[in-house]
């Protein structure tokens, strides 16, 4: 993984297959928010963590994607933005639509490389 991102971040914003925001409160990273399969002006698949669990249910988060949302759609254009929690991740779920998601579906999947099957709640931003 490290060799993965230390190649990918030396490289322009452009070309990179992720691209992070890193949340940082009081001076410390305390989560993220990235966004892959990137087409420039149409879509990006999203992906956030706020890492800090002593932070969660605070609104943090919330102020924190709203603002990497911003960016991204601005960076690059997007006509919207799709994030697919696992279903059952509670903080995810109830984020995303207080940030503008709309549900989609549910269904099963094998979300990544490092996952298994699961069912994920697609929801979608648009612009």
């Amino acid at each position: 993984m490290y060799e993965y991102l230390s190649k990918d971040i030396l490289k322009n914003v452009r070309e990179r297959k992720s691209v992070v925001s890193i949340w940082e409160y009081n001076g410390e990273a305390i989560g993220h928010c990235n966004i892959i399969d990137v087409v420039e002006g149409e879509h990006a698949h999203l992906h956030l963590h706020l890492w800090r669990s002593d932070l969660r249910k605070k609104g943090i988060g919330l102020v924190f994607l709203k603002k990497s949302l911003d960016f991204f759609v601005k960076e690059f254009s997007l006509k919207y933005i799709i994030a697919e929690p696992n279903a059952d991740n509670l903080a995810p779920n109830k984020i995303l639509p207080k940030a503008g998601f709309s549900f989609v579906k549910k269904y099963k999947t094998i979300p990544g490389s490092l996952s298994d099957e699961q069912y994920v709640n697609q929801w979608k931003f648009k612009v």
